[in-house]
């Protein structure tokens, strides 16, 4: 983590300009409504699967951000993310798989995969530090300007 505080020579690109719009989107699980619940615990059910819906949409977001900002989508067997010119890819989900949802994209080596589920976790570390991630020419990253709260 130590190297991705020092500032690059070459011109910084915030990670927002690789930001995927629109989100990618996860439908909500669907709930079976057991007969004991009352209509508060169902709602509750009801708001937490719409939130792992929307934590599997930022996860997924994050992790197309470093692909794209790695450059990965100009080498991908998909032809969508090479004419969008950036990594829009959703690994389906398998049977075998321990994901109950279609996932990380990275239709590569492991060693790509890797190398980008490393740079989501600098990539929040940074954020978690109150600055916006910022991407060098060489794909590493380095905190910029110190992140705006907004209070409304």
């Amino acid at each position: 983590m130590a190297k991705s505080r020092t500032r690059s020579t070459g011109k910084l690109v915030s990670w927002l300009t690789f930001d995927p719009k629109p989100m990618p989107y996860f439908a909500p699980e669907k709930c079976i409504r057991h007969p004991g619940q009352t209509d508060a615990q169902w709602a509750w059910q009801l708001e937490a699967s719409k939130r792992h819906a929307r934590m599997y949409s930022v996860a997924l977001a994050n992790f197309q951000v470093v692909a794209t900002a790695y450059g990965y989508h100009k080498t991908c067997n998909k032809p969508e993310c090479r004419r969008k010119k950036r990594c829009v890819g959703r690994r389906p989900a398998m049977p075998e798989d321990d994901y109950p949802r279609p996932f990380f994209p990275i239709c590569s080596t492991i060693d790509m995969a890797e190398r980008v589920i490393e740079g989501v976790r600098e990539m929040c570390e940074i954020m978690r530090s109150g600055y916006v991630p910022m991407f060098a020419p060489d794909g590493s990253l380095h905190p910029g300007e110190e992140m705006v709260e907004d209070e409304t």
